[in-house]
């Protein structure tokens, strides 16, 4: 049905005469039945189909009860309704940034668009918002620090922006001591004035502790390491016990071991070296070898001093030693008869003095290796 004019047009002729547009009506020329049903005027949907601009004309300030308009709380703003809105509805509108760069805050002050508050725990700033957010989202937003030189807290208090974490190093210095203002990542801590107690951050959960293979001690790290580095740490080895050398200096201990070529010996390192350094060593000849008989008491020094096992030289330091041989067949293999028979098990010596030369059966008498 159409043609609804004819009875409720602004001059109905027809019988009975119905309501004509009220006051408050949309201006139109088009029939009513393209928004309205019959039986009812309400509700009412005006098709918006091609109608791409000019909202104001319906829609503007001066629009009556009848259409919806702007409301108090709408950004000032003389565009048209269509750069925001759709047709369809007013809800879900985009503001198009386009060309804005600054004075943000004119429409984003928390009433007519969201602003600094909410959220509550906005950076105190009087920034203009373009100085950290971009047109495109609030987030992610970067703080530029260029001025920011100290005073760090007033933002970084873990409320405001990100703080001190649980494991950070106990301190009331300002984070610009040790971090930068581009990341926390790297920061580097200032020692100066540090010269103990070390463990109060160093141990291993604040700070960088001692490693699995570290020197058992309960000194302070300040002992041995400096402030600028933890490599290159010297030992103070005043307060260590002579004759202990190899709880430190043997194999897990932590400390430098014997090399592979060392001279064999049970010996404690002090009785060659120094605490001082490794070289210059003194060997003593008449105790520090685990030769039996006169290989002890007067060996020719070209009996090691030669060769694979002694490098061949014969005086000063030793640095290129190898290892003699762990027992007397390491030397002596084909000076003994190779059918006779050995002495089994324990019988007639003690276990840990057995050997070639304390056996019974084959005795060192002259001091010549070969």
């Amino acid at each position: 049905m159409n043609n609804c004019s004819s009875c409720h047009g602004d001059t109905p002729t027809a019988t009975p005469v119905g309501p004509k547009k009220n006051a408050l009506h949309v201006p139109t020329t088009q029939d009513c039945s393209l928004c309205h049903v019959p039986g009812t005027f309400k509700p009412s949907v005006f098709d918006h189909t091609g109608i791409v601009d000019n909202c104001a004309s319906c829609h503007g300030d001066n629009a009556t009860a009848a259409v919806t308009k702007k409301n108090s709380g709408h950004l000032s703003t003389t565009e048209d309704c269509s750069l925001c809105h759709n047709t369809t509805a007013f809800a879900g509108a985009r503001f198009d940034h386009t060309g804005i760069t600054n004075n943000c805050a004119s429409c984003h002050d928390g009433a007519t668009a969201r602003g600094k508050t909410p959220p509550p725990n906005h950076v105190p700033t009087n920034g203009d918002c373009s100085d950290c957010h971009q047109t495109t989202g609030f987030r992610p937003a970067t703080f530029d620090h260029v001025g920011i030189v100290d005073n760090c807290r007033s933002c970084h208090d873990g409320k405001y922006a990100i703080g001190k974490t649980d494991s950070h190093v106990p301190t009331n210095q300002d984070c610009g001591i040790c971090h930068t203002t581009t990341s926390f990542i790297g920061a580097g801590f200032n020692h100066t004035g540090i010269v103990n107690n070390c463990a109060s951050c160093h141990d291993g959960g604040t700070a960088r502790g001692k490693n699995n293979g570290h020197i058992a001690t309960a000194l302070d790290c300040s002992s041995c390491h400096t402030t600028a580095t933890f490599k290159g740490g010297t030992w103070t080895h005043d307060s260590s016990s002579a004759g202990n050398c190899d709880q430190c200096h043997d194999n897990g201990g932590g400390a430098t071991e014997k090399p592979n070529g060392h001279l064999g010996t049970n010996e404690q390192c002090d009785v060659c070296h120094s605490t001082n350094g490794w070289a210059p060593s003194t060997f003593q000849h008449n105790r520090n070898g685990n030769y039996p008989g006169d290989h002890r008491r007067n060996p020719g020094c070209t009996g090691c001093h030669k060769g694979s096992i002694g490098g061949g030289i014969n005086s000063g330091n030793y640095p290129n030693q190898l290892r003699y041989a762990p027992d007397c067949a390491g030397c002596h293999a084909n000076d003994f008869d190779s059918e006779s028979d050995h002495i089994g098990g324990k019988s007639g010596t003690v276990e840990q003095n057995k050997n070639c030369g304390r056996s019974g059966c084959h005795r060192v008498s002259d001091s010549d290796f070969d």
